[in-house]
């Protein structure tokens, strides 16, 4: 699964003039856009009971919204769910996950808030630092 950035890293340093210190905090500052190997967007149902190892979305409503199918790898919140057809259909945090019929290339969100029920599936980026660090130009 890929994640398309929505934002950069934010660094920001404060500087304490008569001590040449330097504090340095960095956070990156939007969410992000899960997407498959091709860049097609993830999106998820308000219907849908989250952890409920079950879909919402059959017969019309799966032609327009197809079901992202599973593949063997899981783990980072990704897992799967069985449909009433057999099929595996790839869940993140307990949410099944779908295709929008209407993006016909990678990148595109045409789904997003069709109806006030589809969503575009987004994760928070954590920063790689998490806590400030000041140095004094002194080396340790």
């Amino acid at each position: 699964m890929n994640i398309q950035k929505l934002a950069q890293p934010l660094s920001v340093a404060l500087c304490v003039a008569t001590l040449s210190a330097c504090t340095t905090y960095s956070s990156y500052a939007a969410k992000s856009i899960l997407t498959d190997s091709k860049g097609m967007t993830y999106y998820t149902f308000d219907k849908d009971t989250k952890g409920s190892g079950a879909s919402a979305c059959y017969g019309s409503c799966a032609a327009t919204w197809p079901p992202a199918s599973a593949s063997a790898s899981k783990g980072n919140g990704y897992s799967a769910i069985t449909r009433k057809d057999g099929s595996k259909q790839l869940t993140f945090n307990g949410s099944p996950v779908y295709y929008f019929a209407g993006d016909s290339k990678a990148g595109e969100q045409k789904g997003d808030g069709i109806g006030s029920v589809w969503h575009i599936v987004k994760t928070t980026v954590k920063s790689p630092v998490s806590s400030p660090s000041t140095s004094y130009g002194y080396s340790y």
